[in-house]
């Protein structure tokens, strides 16, 4: 049985709050291995940290958080992650990022050091971490530590950042002017939420006196369109500057794959895109021996082409997380993978990075996974995972590589699937971490581990027959 400590209780505390809409402080008490009594000093403890941002209320046992002030909360969160005995370097690097964005003078390091609850010595190496991550973006952090420190860098290089490297940081907006953008211009699910992140990143740092540069040089082809007539609405609605208008444009620009729904925003492949991934199977054929079919993923590949081309010009990293173990699980994957990054900076100048040779790497590993044969009997099986055509086709092909025709797929985004709901299944599959599913989730990844999944599976298996 763990044992907590009174910040780690803390921690948790507010992680439960913030995850649900009740909680019974006798489940707390429970959770955490201590008496209700307990429980009610922390909250009340927790509840005077958080005075002008958050309360708790109480009734009849349950407990719930009152959220007044979002961003200060998440401010609130970052700080009591990066102050815990365990805290990571990144977490503490992230905080201090957050304080110099958000700074109006010279951020003095030994207040820092007090608030994080650390040493100078520390603070020292952090700040030297940060300062290399930050050096990708032309970022810079100038001043002595007695006298105080400045970040320095253009605006736009200042959001690049805080999309690629500090997403965390980002409040997306939940302005309804922004829902009703997307509503109108019919974006997915996982489109809208990446452009609710660029919306709260524009609205935030305007709020705080931080608007953007002038764009028209780095982004010509946005900065003439400035998107759809949809966006050109909202952007009105909000009083948004032109290049305002163009920094949201970039959201559709950069989106890594764009579903059926999004292609509105993004619009369509132009000739040079579709000459580009003629050249790359061409190129895969002469070098490697391969044809890929991609079948119908074939179009769903042609628009994350343009897409990724247009990420490299600008200088945007994709959103999501990267596929891990692709190439270690399927090596003819990533060598086609390759042949297609070569192929894109020869014909573009752009160098391909190592997230986008990843997402690149999906396509060509559901032709590899497709060449598998089936191991386990079938089952009823929900798999969750976000919205995203190859990489759902990737899961699917490796399951059916070790299930049977008789088994039966159900591929659900998280918000679609409840914990009651998981009774309808043999076995329930997430790449996403579920609330209130307790054991009967088998976490995976995109790159599927066949020995512990299949060990999982059977353990479905036996659970079923016994029920």
């Amino acid at each position: 049985m763990k044992t907590y400590s009174a910040q780690e209780r803390t921690q948790e505390l507010l992680h439960m709050l913030r995850t649900h809409k009740g909680v019974r402080i006798s489940g707390m008490a429970e959770k955490l291995s201590v008496t209700e009594r307990t429980i009610r000093n922390d909250l009340a403890g927790l509840e005077k940290d958080l005075a002008g941002i958050a309360s708790v209320s109480r009734k009849q046992g349950i407990c719930s958080l009152n959220v007044t002030d979002p961003a200060g909360l998440d401010r609130f969160v970052s700080r009591m992650a990066a102050q815990t005995d365990q805290g990571l370097p990144e977490d503490r690097m992230g905080y201090l990022f957050e304080t110099l964005l958000r700074a109006e003078a010279p951020v003095i390091s030994d207040e820092i050091a007090y608030e994080l609850y650390i040493g100078r010595t520390t603070l020292m190496a952090d700040l030297s971490r940060l300062r290399r991550e930050l050096a990708p973006w032309n970022l810079k952090i100038t001043g002595r530590c007695g006298r105080g420190l400045v970040l320095e860098g253009r605006e736009i290089d200042i959001r690049r950042c805080l999309l690629a490297a500090y997403p965390h940081l980002i409040l997306p907006s939940e302005d309804a002017r922004v829902d009703r953008y997307c509503r109108e211009a019919g974006l997915s699910k996982r489109a809208a939420v990446w452009f609710r992140r660029f919306a709260g990143l524009a609205l935030e740092r305007n709020r705080t006196g931080h608007p953007v540069e002038d764009l028209s040089g780095c982004y010509p082809e946005l900065a003439a369109g400035n998107g759809s007539s949809a966006l050109q609405e909202l952007a009105a609605a909000m009083s948004l500057t032109e290049n305002e208008k163009t920094f949201l444009a970039l959201a559709a620009a950069s989106l890594r794959t764009p579903g059926e729904a999004d292609r509105q925003e993004t619009g369509r492949p132009d000739p040079d895109c579709e000459a580009l991934t003629e050249e790359i199977m061409d190129r895969i054929y002469r070098q490697a021996g391969i044809r890929p079919d991609l079948g119908d993923l074939r179009e769903a590949f042609l628009y994350h082409v343009m897409q990724m081309c247009r990420r490299l010009r600008y200088g945007i990293a994709p959103e999501g997380k990267p596929v891990t173990d692709l190439f270690a699980r399927y090596p003819a994957a990533g060598r086609m993978a390759e042949i297609a990054a070569e192929a894109v900076t020869d014909r573009t100048g752009l160098a391909v990075s190592d997230a986008e040779l990843q997402y690149l790497g999906v396509y060509f590993g559901t032709w590899a996974a497709a060449h598998e044969g089936p191991e386990t009997r079938g089952l009823r099986i929900a798999v969750i995972c976000r919205e995203d055509p190859a990489v759902r086709r990737l899961l699917g092909l490796q399951l059916e590589s070790l299930l049977d025709s008789s088994t039966r797929m159900t591929f659900l985004e998280p918000e679609e699937c409840r914990p009651d709901a998981a009774d309808r299944y043999d076995a329930v599959l997430s790449t996403e971490t579920l609330q209130g599913f307790g054991g009967r989730v088998i976490m995976i990844n995109e790159i599927i581990d066949r020995e512990n999944l299949t060990a999982g599976l059977r353990s479905a298996c036996r659970q079923t027959a016994a029920a």
